[in-house]
């Protein structure tokens, strides 16, 4: 019996194959055949001032979380405690990044396959104003990463011990208030999300998250199925493995996946 292969899936991030191995038990691979990173060995020997910027070239969607961890895990090591203003300043990038990349990803990504569209230049016929919103929180959440972080892409800073500069009070209000504005677009275009007709596919997953004060992005413990370990243990229970169809790296959380 003939496999079925997808080559060159569409809108995500990176290169992604599917294979679905047909036989006696059906087997779906995501092959994702992105350029094989590094990180870890490319650091070694770098300054430390350098080793935000190269961390944050793992992604071009959600680079803001990348710079913003690799610091923490710098100043961590240096034994540096933030002062509270500035915990905020960084939770506000993480925050807007984090629904910067989501918008991107969930709106632009995988809402014109939820309506059958290939795109969501096609979407915007029958779904205007959602797409309309979506773009005017994208913007308002680029242009907080772009004056907390310096720029839309690759924030530069957020530095190691603080931040190399920071807005204004006066500014900072004026971005409150634009805030203010598309709150509701940002409820409704995840109310939009939630509410779509979406596949019949249940598959028993563990999830891994942060459990802490509010919905925790930069601090916390980790969790999952009972599990709780501080991100310092992460090398006794998440473990790096090699699928030999994939260029990408996998891993496994207590030895099973997740």
């Amino acid at each position: 019996m003939n496999n079925v292969i997808i080559e060159e899936i569409t809108r995500i991030e990176g290169h992604l194959n599917f294979t679905i191995e047909l036989g006696e038990h059906i087997r779906a691979k995501a092959e994702a055949m992105e350029g094989i990173r590094l990180l870890e060995d490319i650091l070694v020997g770098k300054y430390y001032w350098d080793i935000p910027d190269i961390t944050s070239r793992m992604c071009g969607v959600c680079q803001a979380i990348h710079r913003l961890t690799s610091i923490q895990a710098l100043e961590d090591a240096f034994n540096i405690e933030l002062p509270y203003e500035l915990s905020i300043a960084r939770e506000l990038v993480a925050i807007a990044g984090h629904i910067q990349s989501h918008i991107l990803h969930l709106h632009f990504f995988v809402l014109p396959d939820l309506h059958y569209k290939r795109s969501i230049i096609d979407l915007i016929p029958s779904h205007k104003e959602l797409v309309m919103k979506a773009i005017r929180v994208k913007k308002v959440m680029d242009e907080i990463v772009k004056l907390y972080g310096g720029r839309v892409v690759h924030p530069i800073t957020p530095v190691v011990g603080g931040f190399a500069e920071l807005p204004s009070k006066d500014i900072s209000s004026q971005y409150l208030n634009k805030l203010k504005k598309v709150y509701r677009d940002a409820v409704e275009i995840t109310e939009a999300i939630l509410n779509v007709s979406w596949p019949d596919f249940k598959r028993e997953t563990a999830y891994l998250s942060l459990k802490g004060k509010g919905i925790p992005l930069l601090n916390g413990t980790l969790h999952a199925n009972g599990l709780s370990f501080i991100a310092k243990d992460y090398e006794k229970y998440i473990k790096a493995v090699i699928e030999e169809y994939s260029t990408a790296r996998h891993y496994l959380l207590n030895n099973r996946e997740y």
